[in-house]
């Protein structure tokens, strides 16, 4: 199996999962794997930008796959596919190089917005021809609808993600509990606009109007400059300065610190397919406040391990927050609730052994 595949930097949910399946111990026991990496982008704030070594890199990557796929000759060729923007433009090259060599193809759609760029019937052509004749991988059956214009529904499975258990091999303790001081807010992603900063902001604005005690911490990446300096202005407007903080990126032990020394993970985005925040949350026991975005709905159960809030929502964000913020049992029962539903649905074994069943139907269909 050949994997072109988007690997870190930047880390993101795509490139992560990526990671975790060129990684897989359970997939190279079963799979002769084979890696070409897609790094298009230096970091977050590099995403869709156009740059020489850009293009180099794109055309240095067509000539190793236009290799890989005449003299490797893989069965199966496994695809993390942009779905749109000029991302999925760049892709159609790729494609354009499998089906040229004959290789059998399966995209892992990792995110949204193909019905959006349907806008005409040349895109509509286009996009049915790079989806014709290839399995095809959701996060979900209740993001299907976003691609149904050109792909079959017989295409299609459904892979939920997971990730490492943070606790494995450790016994898991929770001590939250038995804190006496102001209890803290997380909100951990890379620090986008369509993630909900500016939202929970507002949101937090009205806590501190309320009364409320708590502490929250942004960790995360900033998506451009311009972002920064409006998240400043908007702490400074709203006095939130000694209430908030921006904590920069964390990976490894820094973020399952920063996950321990929280309370309650607060994600109000209004742009996701399947953010692997949740996930890492509730394996943290954390509760969580959401929105009903993309799969989130199938990860948080609403009122049992978290809430689910209406998208751009300020004022129900705040309402939920305050609940979770005055009520310590609330926290820890539901924060219980989402560590043991994370156990049985969301670990990267699942995942692992989902996906490898996957990958060893589309070989016995195409034989």
């Amino acid at each position: 199996m050949l994997c072109l595949t988007h690997l870190p930097p930047p880390v993101n949910g795509v490139t992560v999962m990526s990671q975790h399946v060129v990684n897989s111990h359970e997939l190279r026991l079963h799979f002769d794997i084979d890696v070409l990496p897609i790094r298009s982008a230096a970091s977050i704030s590099d995403i869709g930008k156009l740059r020489v070594a850009k293009v180099f890199g794109i055309l240095s990557l067509v000539w190793r796959l236009f290799v890989r796929a005449l003299t490797h000759k893989p069965d199966l060729v496994y695809f993390t596919l942009t779905p749109n923007g000029m991302a999925f433009y760049r892709d159609v090259l790729y494609v354009a190089l499998m089906k040229l060599s004959g290789a059998r193809r399966i995209y892992h759609l990792h995110g949204k917005g193909v019905d959006k760029a349907l806008t005409n019937p040349l895109t509509l052509a286009l996009y049915k021809w790079v989806f014709r004749g290839a399995e095809v991988i959701l996060l979900s059956p209740s993001l299907y609808a976003d691609s149904a214009r050109v792909v079959r529904r017989e295409q299609c499975h459904f892979l939920a993600n997971g990730i490492p258990d943070p606790w494995d091999g450790r016994d898991y303790r929770d001590d939250r509990s038995c804190r006496i001081d102001t209890p803290r807010i997380v909100f951990f992603s890379n620090l986008v606009v369509n993630k909900g900063i500016f939202v929970l902001l507002e949101a937090l604005a009205l806590l501190k109007i309320r009364g409320v005690p708590f502490r929250a911490s942004f960790v995360g990446a900033w998506e451009s400059a311009s972002v920064e300096q409006e998240f400043g202005r908007i702490v400074r407007e709203k006095a939130l300065h000694d209430l908030v903080e921006v904590r920069g990126p964390r990976h490894g032990e820094e973020k399952r610190q920063a996950y321990a020394e929280a309370d309650i993970m607060a994600f109000p985005t209004y742009n996701d397919s399947y953010p692997l925040v949740v996930l890492e949350a509730m394996s943290h026991a954390l509760p969580v406040i959401s929105t009903y975005e993309g799969a989130i709905p199938e990860i948080l159960a609403d009122n049992i391990t978290g809430f689910l809030v209406p998208r751009m929502d300020a004022l129900t964000t705040a309402d939920r927050l305050e609940l979770l913020l005055t009520d310590p049992a609330l926290r820890e029962r539901m924060g219980k609730a989402g560590r043991k539903r994370y156990l049985s649905k969301f670990t990267l074994r699942h995942f692992e052994e989902n996906l490898r069943n996957i990958l060893e139907k589309c070989l016995a269909k195409n034989k």
